[in-house]
């Protein structure tokens, strides 16, 4: 009986001994089934994992990292803000170069500016050699047929590192100087024809003014009468009197007419010639502000003509 007993505390001893384990803090011992040490009251190693799963110890850990989850989430979006955009225009430079070998130069253009678009307008390499070619190519389409306003619009979309750049620049201030030429031509022939219009017109007024007067009311026509009956018993009373002053009047109304209306064409004249030279100025001043910009300008806004200069008061452009 007393061996029985003796093996079976030690069988009891040696299973509890098993299960006996050691806090990891302060060394004491602790049971299997312990969540927390019953000396120092730290937690056990067996029930850290859990806790940490738990949302007690995530709410800790986000308050305290916010600033840098935020800046996670948003890199995060970034990075697939790129990759989406990389995706939709993955084929935008497999189409341009297909444009250019079928010789497609307005399809090309278009191409080119979706390209730059989806690139955010930072072209490099391969890309920016194919966006300038579009635009060098049609430009030179354009300054052949003279429409040198659109050759000068697509020549200055061309990007310092084309490797024609020195032919494009010398086309930009060809078609420059062509372009100042012809408005300067045109705006003295607008000149010529608006003199000659204005003359042609001067007859034209005075025809009318006499239909006008011919057409006048009875009214009038009775006020004439009148006066001329009093002009008659006035010229009966002293004849050479009224001769003369009507002669007088006569000349003086004339001159007066003749002297008004060459001065108010020589002043027109005069005037628009003033004009003309400010014109021609501030067109030479624009083309040198646009050929001193930046070739990376994305458009060039057409510049007025004399008519349309003077219409709009006569402003800087």
């Amino acid at each position: 009986m007393l061996s029985d007993s003796v093996c079976s505390d030690e069988i009891s001893v040696a299973h509890s001994a098993q299960h006996v384990m050691h806090c990891p803090h302060c060394q004491s011992e602790t049971f299997l089934g312990d969540k927390f040490c019953q000396e120092c009251g730290g937690v056990q190693p067996a029930f850290e994992e859990q806790s940490r799963l738990s949302p007690e110890f995530f709410l800790p850990v986000l308050a305290n990292h916010s600033k840098l989850l935020f800046v996670s989430i948003g890199v995060c979006l970034a990075v697939v803000l790129v990759l989406s955009s990389s995706v939709l225009y993955f084929g935008v430079t497999a189409d341009l170069e297909k444009a250019l070998s079928a010789n497609k130069l307005n399809d090309a253009v278009v191409i080119a500016d979706r390209l730059n678009v989806s690139r955010f307008g930072s072209l490099s390499g391969r890309e920016a050699e194919l966006f300038s070619d579009a635009f060098f190519r049609r430009a030179q389409v354009f300054a052949a047929n003279k429409n040198y306003q659109f050759a000068l619009a697509d020549v200055i979309k061309v990007l310092p590192s084309y490797s024609k750049h020195t032919q494009a620049m010398q086309l930009r201030t060809i078609c420059a100087l062509s372009f100042a030429q012809r408005k300067s031509v045109t705006t003295p022939m607008v000149v010529k024809s608006k003199l000659s219009e204005t003359k042609s017109e001067e007859p034209r007024l005075s025809i009318a003014a006499q239909r006008t007067n011919s057409t006048a009311p009875i009214g009038k026509l009775q006020n004439n009468r009148v006066e001329t009956q009093l002009n008659r018993t006035e010229a009966q009373r002293n004849p050479i009197e009224v001769k003369n002053s009507q002669s007088i009047l006569s000349k003086r109304t004339n001159g007066e007419a003749l002297a008004v209306s060459t001065n108010s064409q020589k002043d027109e004249v005069d005037s628009e010639e003033a004009d003309m030279a400010v014109y021609n100025r501030h067109l030479a001043d624009y083309f040198m502000r646009k050929e001193s910009r930046s070739s990376k300008a994305s458009a060039t806004s057409e510049p007025p003509s004399f008519s349309e200069w003077v219409q709009s008061g006569k402003s800087e452009f």
